[in-house]
């Protein structure tokens, strides 16, 4: 960390689609959602995209965003990267596509952010399997809500 002052977070937010408006630098979120309806357990979620807001830092931050379950030994994904924040009135919106997250269990998972290895913010997200399992549900993509 190159200053004592620790970002912020502001919004830890999953949905389908982020568009920006390339004029304004508005963005819209499209399908929020907070958990993953199923058929079928282990279940693989195409995509993603998770937006983390963050302020009140000023220089280059390593971050790392996890989502985890406590049974599992490694998470189910995990992103890295650095944050440079230019002074600590900024608000600064990272955007990340994930795709094809593999969940192994039906249950309750946790999306933690880390700034310089000190936890941030964290977000459940739910994977629930629903009744009876069809021909068709076999090649569909699971769904949100």
């Amino acid at each position: 960390m190159s200053s004592t002052e620790m970002p912020i977070g502001l919004a830890l937010v999953l949905c389908d689609t982020i568009i920006e408006d390339k004029t304004s630098g508005k963005k819209s979120l499209i399908g929020l959602f907070g958990q993953i309806q199923t058929p079928k357990i282990p279940c693989v979620h195409q995509s993603m995209m998770l937006l983390v807001s963050l302020t009140g830092g000023k220089g280059n931050y390593p971050c790392k965003i996890v989502c985890e379950h406590p049974d599992l030994p490694a998470p189910v994904f995990s992103i890295s990267c650095t944050v440079k924040m230019d002074n600590p009135f900024q608000v600064l919106d990272l955007i990340f596509k994930i795709k094809s997250i593999r969940f192994p269990l039906a249950s309750q998972y946790w999306i933690r952010v880390f700034i310089d290895e000190v936890p941030l913010m964290m977000r459940p997200i739910s994977i629930i399997k629903t009744g009876k399992q069809t021909e068709i549900d076999d090649d569909s993509d699971s769904n949100e809500s």
